[in-house]
């Protein structure tokens, strides 16, 4: 307080703790026994409940102890390690199994120890855990370890019958509405899946697949499937309805089967007569399976029809000839006339027809009768013969005086179908021009003399004759 200063110095000195350490022979004691224990890193050793001083100490413990171990290193420092020896007795254990006795290859199982706190299992096992049983009678062991640490082990045969070898028999193919018989083979009694019994007859309705479960004297099981297939129905065919003529081989050949029988006496293939009439033939054709399906096709046959044609007419004769011709057919619906000369023509009754024939030849006129596909002809022919050549008369005088004799200037023609005339006088002047056959000169504008004319005269064959003349008028 004064503002004096005095001063003075402590030492303090820091010294480590022994870095203290404990083992033991076993920290778990199973049985009667004794257990070392030993300490290191200190310099002197005090141990608890055991009055020791040493390093080691040996003891019985005949419960669970812990153990204190305290060392001095010299410089007063002090540590101290503990241990505990757990004392128990090995575990009792008992094995279940689920199911009880023997199982069935890959079938599932349950192995189950009691009697301790942990369990390890050889095979690949879990206590309480299902596995799948293996193909052979095996041998499991169980080790348990008690919450003490000490173990004990227990073992169990797991016997393993063999799954019997099922068969459910081949695929089956069958028809529409056909029964099939399912039959399990392999085994002592058998169970289907769809409702099938084994060895019992049914209908399936359609393609399925059967499950049949097999059980062995021996309580395992197998199972098999078998596949029903239902086939199609064959697709038959007895072709399309078709009309023949009276007489006609008919062959009937059904399509789409292996096998066909006809109704009505039929054969397939196999060529035959049927009598005038409509029928029906039925055909069922089978597969190689032996299903059948049917058709059926309606024949008609025709009576056939006969065409009969005449005429009261002449039948040959110079052009533009007509012949009315008569039909007196049979057993026809339909008639076509061809008369050979371009023209033709259809009925439907037996009216009569006639036919003009304008050019010289020999013409065939064809009737035909027609009933369906059914047809018949008749025939007549009918001859054109040609006409006379023209015969003409040339005057050479005409006295036209009105006193009705030899009054006009014309051309008398027989057979004749054109005419072309034409009248001048002396100096070459155009009288008059004559174009058919009822023209005629009455030389009104002309004086007496000598005029010249020039004619072309064509037949009804076709044929022209030309030629000039002169003529002479005269009025006294």
């Amino acid at each position: 307080g004064t503002g004096c200063v005095g001063s003075n110095t402590i030492t303090i000195n820091v010294n480590s703790a022994p870095s203290l350490s404990v083992t033991a022979t076993s920290t778990v004691l199973c049985s009667a026994g004794s257990i070392t224990l030993t300490a290191s890193g200190g310099a002197t050793y005090t141990w608890s409940p055991v009055t020791a001083t040493t390093a080691s100490v040996v003891d019985s413990p005949t419960i669970t102890t812990t153990y204190t171990v305290s060392s001095d290193n010299g410089t007063g420092c002090v540590a101290s390690e503990t241990i505990t020896i757990n004392v128990g007795t090995s575990p009792s254990i008992t094995i279940t199994a689920s199911p009880i006795g023997t199982i069935c290859v890959g079938t599932t199982a349950t192995l189950t120890a009691i009697g301790a706190a942990s369990y390890t299992w050889n095979n690949s096992v879990t206590n309480g855990v299902p596995f799948t049983a293996p193909g052979a009678t095996t041998i499991y062991t169980v080790t348990g370890t008690s919450a003490a640490g000490c173990i004990n082990t227990a073992n169990m045969t797991v016997t393993i019958n063999a799954n019997p070898v099922v068969g459910a028999g081949v695929d089956q193919t069958i028809c529409p509405g056909a029964t099939a018989t399912l039959s399990g083979s392999g085994a002592v009694s058998y169970v289907w899946n769809n409702g099938v019994t084994n060895n019992v007859a049914f209908s399936p309705v359609a393609t399925v697949t059967y499950t049949v479960t097999g059980t062995a004297a021996n309580g395992c099981t197998a199972t098999d499937q078998v596949i029903v297939n239902i086939s199609p129905l064959p697709s038959i065919g007895a072709g399309a309805d078709f009309t023949v003529c009276q007489g006609a081989t008919i062959t009937l050949s059904g399509t789409g089967g292996s096998n066909y029988v006809w109704t009505n006496g039929a054969v397939n293939a196999v060529g035959f007569v049927q009598a005038p009439g409509s029928t029906t033939y039925t055909v069922t054709g089978s597969n190689a399976l032996g299903c059948t399906n049917t058709d059926q096709i309606t024949v008609i046959v025709v009576t056939n029809p006969s065409a009969n044609i005449s005429s009261t007419s002449a039948i040959s004769g110079t052009a533009d000839l007509i012949v009315v011709f008569d039909n007196a057919s049979l057993n026809a619906s339909n008639y076509t006339w061809n008369f050979g000369n371009g023209t033709t023509t259809t009925s439907s009754n037996l009216s009569s027809q006639t036919g003009v024939f304008s050019t010289v030849g020999t013409y065939t006129v064809l009737l035909t009768a027609i009933s369906g596909p059914c047809t018949s002809t008749d025939f007549m022919t009918v001859t054109v013969i040609p006409f006379p050549p023209a015969e003409i008369t040339l005057p050479n005088v005409f006295t036209p005086n009105e006193d009705g004799q030899n009054d006009y200037f014309y051309l008398d023609v027989k057979y004749g179908a054109k005419i072309e005339v034409v009248v001048v006088n002396r100096w070459g002047n155009k009288m008059i021009e004559i174009n058919d056959f009822t023209t005629k000169w009455n030389g009104a504008d002309a004086t007496d003399g000598v005029y010249f004319y020039t004619y072309k005269v064509t037949d009804k064959n076709g044929v022209e004759t030309i030629g000039q003349e002169a003529i002479t008028l005269v009025r006294k």
